[in-house]
């Protein structure tokens, strides 16, 4: 199974426009629940003298994390959950768990971030032209409410 990485970064509007996601712009608001995405691509399987054609899974749609006035509050500072996602040949989430659990985050922000990774939607990773499962990281990061 193939492993990727992105990166989603939460601030406080309730839309990220494509324009910003594909440039990785940042929007800064107050509360933390949009966000923008960014992909990395594994140099080795793109290289055009190598036999085997890979293209990483894609964010097709996006769920953002349902987060209470209160859990808002509760972030005081820069905050980052990890959630590891299979995908399979159709680009759906079919397994999601927290990586590498901080005990600091509420269970209520990990626990959306985690709903909010199950519900994603991919394009799937791609293999010499043919869809395949893979494992992909999804990096949530929320701003304190302040911000």
């Amino acid at each position: 199974m193939l492993k990727m990485f992105s990166t989603i970064t939460l601030f406080g509007v309730l839309a990220v426009s494509a324009a910003y996601a594909e440039s990785n712009q940042r929007v800064q608001a107050h509360v933390p629940v949009a966000a923008a995405v960014k992909n990395t691509t594994l140099p080795a399987l793109n290289h055009p003298s190598s036999d085997v054609s890979y293209v990483p899974p894609r964010m097709r749609r996006q769920a953002i994390p349902q987060l209470t006035a209160y859990d808002r509050e509760t972030i005081y500072k820069l905050t980052q959950v990890n959630v590891e996602v299979q995908i399979d040949k159709r680009g759906r989430v079919t397994e999601a768990h927290i990586v590498n659990p901080d005990k600091a985050i509420s269970l209520s922000v990990t626990g959306a971030s985690l709903t909010a990774a199950k519900q994603s939607l991919f394009q799937p990773a791609m293999l010499r032209g043919k869809n395949v499962a893979s494992t992909h990281t999804v990096l949530f990061t929320f701003h304190p409410h302040s911000y």
